[in-house]
């Protein structure tokens, strides 16, 4: 159920027991921390982030999904509600809540847990937000707040942890600041010529003029490649 999830998810070593040895430390460094920003229709965008959910559940990672788009856009990631009305906030309202928090207070990375719930995909989400625009309207220095603690998170977490930020509709100038954040960048950009090439070539290149040199960047084209 959901409380053993959360319990097992904020397990901590003992009080005055040394948090990593240093293979450790070097290991945290390495975690996972991808970030896919969409330029196609949710179909493709969920196909490619389900896949790199998998790989990373296959390798035995506990995987946090970050979704940062209109709420209308994002999918449901959990199981069927049960008729206890109780039970409907929790799913609701993660994202929403931890938002507010953040606008006004300091919070550790570890407090990110208290907003998560597992889904059905095997991966921990923050949920769907009480009102569509929630997410893209929160203020930019927000986001990345939200975005700097989720890595720290991964980093210093005592399991073996991975994250994956899932992006759609927010403004290149969000991008530019959010995406520095990331460890892997994925860009998924439509193939059948429904965006202006040139223009989608030139805010890519600006995106990555801004991004720090050892960041992988992969764009991949969706649909049928192209000849």
């Amino acid at each position: 159920g959901f409380g053993t999830d959360l319990r097992r998810l904020r397990e901590k070593p003992e009080p005055g027991r040394p948090r990593h040895s240093s293979t450790h430390t070097i290991q945290a460094l390495l975690e996972p921390f991808k970030m896919v920003i969409s330029f196609t229709g949710n179909e493709e965008r969920e196909r490619f982030a389900g896949k790199e959910i998998h790989s990373l559940l296959e390798s035995g990672y506990r995987v946090i999904r970050l979704d940062l788009m209109p709420g209308i856009r994002m999918t449901n990631p959990f199981r069927l509600k049960s008729t206890d009305k109780g039970d409907q906030g929790m799913i609701s309202s993660g994202i929403s809540e931890l938002l507010l928090q953040l606008d006004g207070k300091h919070l550790e990375p570890s407090e990110l847990l208290n907003y998560l719930q597992l889904g059905k995909d095997g991966c921990y989400h923050f949920g769907l937000p009480l009102r569509s625009d929630d997410v893209i309207l929160c203020r930019m220095e927000v986001l990345v707040r939200l975005i700097s603690l989720l890595r720290r998170e991964v980093e210093t977490d005592t399991e073996k942890s991975a994250a994956i930020v899932v992006v759609d509709s927010l403004p290149f100038q969000v991008l530019k600041q959010i995406c520095p954040l990331s460890r892997e960048l994925h860009v998924l950009v439509p193939s059948d010529g429904i965006s202006d090439d040139t223009l989608c070539e030139w805010e890519l290149s600006d995106l990555f003029s801004c991004l720090p040199p050892g960041l992988k960047k992969y764009v991949s084209r969706s649909g049928r490649m192209s000849l």
